[in-house]
């Protein structure tokens, strides 16, 4: 079946540990997302990963592996920030919102109609007679390039007429990952004196420039992580075309310069629909808890690429002479 020889082909054949985030994206017919739904339905249904999606317009089916903590750190700040907003506001109104992570749906309309998405974050408000709308989307793109992010952003404002802002955080490493050890020998790996990949933990991460606290990051003089950029945009309708446009300026909270981060003003009314009293309550989100989030998961990055490649020395699966082993992040 063509949902189960996708799998297959992608599913990762090293049983002792899990890979790094990876996206993939295949131009297939809905019928045939259908069939990999259905093949995949099994493992979904257990466990969060492998996340498959659709973008009908397209044609474009998205599975994306295990994130890396990158990705989950910034959800993360995003679901944990709103609940203190959520505590903040009057009862009769708290009690209608809510933010979900890595929840799937369909229901999409005009040239996404048949899609299905999974958003980082999503934004919800129950209306008096139960039904629930989705409000506002937070896409997170680290393997993602920002091309396929704007895309994510289209999706949500004209496909999904109850989201009426999108909020995209692009995340770069410069240059992009590959595993330091593609060329060394399986002497001079043992040679650096790595403990074993159970006991790695971000004490043995080492930031190159102390003067950059986004800089590359080594373990055993091995650079794991580079030097990392991010930035946010916030993406809304058009009053009269109704598509999608991006609102104001691109916000460099990693990499830019202070006037351009001032003050990061994502109000609740840009989330829900709820009275202007309670809307202009801002969501409890800084750059600085943005950033610190990012530096953190950062060292457990580098921990995670260098276990991942040690692991693989250990099981044979990597030569290490093999010049093409680059990790595929």
């Amino acid at each position: 079946m063509f949902g189960e020889s996708v799998l297959a082909r992608k599913n990762p054949r090293r049983s002792s540990f899990t890979p790094l985030q990876k996206v993939e994206r295949v131009q297939m017919s809905r019928n045939d997302f259908c069939k990999l739904d259905q093949a995949s339905g099994g493992i979904e249904s257990d466990l969060r990963w492998p996340s498959i999606s659709f973008n009908s317009r397209n044609s474009l089916g998205i599975i994306e592996w295990m994130p890396s903590g990158v990705h989950e750190r910034l959800i993360s700040s995003f679901i944990g920030r709103h609940e203190i907003a959520r505590e903040d506001l009057p009862k009769a109104v708290a009690e209608h919102v809510g933010a979900v992570g890595s929840q799937r749906i369909g229901g999409f309309t005009g040239q996404y109609q048949g899609s299905k998405k999974e958003a980082d974050v999503l934004f919800t408000y129950q209306q008096q007679n139960r039904k629930i709308l989705y409000t506002c989307a937070v896409e997170i793109g680290f393997s993602e390039t920002y091309e396929e992010l704007v895309e994510d952003a289209k999706l949500w404002i004209e496909g999904q007429h109850d989201v009426k802002t999108v909020i995209l955080i692009k995340v770069v490493e410069d240059p992009p990952y590959r595993s330091p050890a593609h060329s060394l020998r399986d002497d001079e790996i043992k040679g650096l004196g790595f403990p074993d990949s159970s006991d790695l933990d971000t004490s043995l991460v080492v930031l190159e420039d102390q003067a950059d606290s986004f800089g590359r990051l080594q373990i055993r003089s091995l650079t794991w992580v580079g030097k990392m950029y991010a930035f946010l945009e916030i993406w809304k309708a058009n009053t009269g075309t109704g598509n999608a446009e991006r609102q104001g300026v691109r916000k460099h909270f990693v990499g830019g310069t202070d006037d351009e981060i001032a003050e990061l003003d994502i109000k609740l009314g840009d989330l829900y629909p709820i009275d202007a009293r309670a809307g202009d309550k801002r969501l409890p989100l800084t750059w600085e808890r943005l950033r610190r989030d990012l530096e953190g998961a950062r060292y457990e990055l580098a921990v995670e690429r260098c276990r991942d490649t040690l692991t693989k020395f250990a099981e044979g699966e990597v030569k290490s002479d093999d010049p093409d082993y680059v990790d595929e992040l």
